[in-house]
C-alpha cells in the first residue's frame, strides 16, 4: 500500500510529463500512470477506457493527497469525420473514466486533498472536433458538482488553457492559425508549458480555491 500520494493520470502527455516530473523534483511522493505504463519510467498502468484496469488502480492506494487528471486526446475529428470509436474513446477518457477513478478513491482522499482536472477554452469558443469540446464543457460541470459533493474534504478544480507553445496542438497548426490564436487573447501571447504546470502546483496547495475553472487563454474567455 502508498500511503499519501499524490497521482498524475497521463504522466506521457505533454502536460501531464511536465507536472509529474516537477512533483517529483519539488520531493512529493508521486505516482504517474500512462496506458500501459512504463518500468523504465517508473509509470504504473492506467487504462481509463477499462473500469477494471481503473478499478485494479484505485485498490492499491491507502491514502491519496492530490490527484491530477491530466489524460487527454487531442481534437481529431470534424462532425462529418466523427467515427463511433473516437466518440467512445473520448468519453472514457476525457469523462467517464475520470469519474469512475474518482469514485473509487473517494473514500482514500485525505482531508484537505485536491483534485485538479485539465479543462479548455475550447469549452467556451468550441472546436472542430465537437467531442473535444463538447466534453471538456462537461469537465467544467463535473469540477462543479463534485466540488459539492466532495466537500469540505476534497476540493475540485480545473484550469482552462489556450493554445500551449510548442504543444502537438501546436505544432500541427499552420503559423497563420497561431498567430490568429495569440491575437484572439488581450495579452497578445501565448501559453508556456512552465506556466500551465506552475498553475497546476500553484493550485495544490491553494486551500480556499475549490469549484473554480480558472483561465489561462490570455483573457479569450472571462470566467
Amino acid at each position: 500500500m502508498n500511503k499519501g500520494v499524490s497521482i498524475v493520470v497521463g504522466a506521457t502527455g505533454f502536460i501531464g510529463q511536465s507536472i509529474y516530473k516537477e512533483l517529483k523534483q519539488l520531493g512529493y511522493q508521486v505516482i504517474g500512470t500512462s496506458t500501459k505504463g512504463s518500468k523504465e519510467e517508473n509509470l504504473e498502468p492506467l487504462d481509463l477506457s477499462d473500469r477494471k484496469s481503473i478499478t485494479a488502480f484505485a485498490e492499491r492506494f491507502e491514502k491519496v493527497d492530490n490527484l491530477i487528471i491530466a489524460a487527454g486526446r487531442e481534437p481529431q475529428s470534424s462532425l462529418m469525420e466523427l467515427e463511433e470509436a473516437h466518440l467512445e474513446k473520448m468519453i472514457a477518457i476525457h469523462y467517464a473514466g475520470p469519474l469512475w477513478l474518482i469514485k473509487h478513491l473517494q473514500a482514500k482522499f485525505s482531508s484537505e486533498a485536491s483534485i485538479l482536472f485539465c479543462s479548455s477554452v475550447a469549452a467556451y469558443k468550441g472546436s472542430y472536433d465537437p467531442t473535444y469540446a463538447s466534453l471538456k464543457g462537461a469537465v467544467n460541470s463535473l469540477v462543479r458538482t463534485l466540488a459539492r459533493e466532495l466537500a469540505p474534504k476534497v476540493r475540485v478544480n480545473a484550469i482552462a488553457p489556450g493554445l500551449v507553445k510548442d504543444s502537438p496542438v501546436y505544432n500541427r497548426m499552420t503559423q497563420d492559425f497561431r498567430e490568429r490564436h495569440a491575437n484572439a487573447s488581450l495579452t497578445k501571447t501565448l501559453l508556456t508549458e512552465k506556466e500551465l504546470t506552475d498553475m497546476f502546483i500553484t493550485m495544490i496547495s491553494q486551500k480556499n480555491l475549490n469549484g473554480q475553472i480558472i483561465h489561462l487563454n490570455g483573457g479569450q474567455y472571462f470566467g
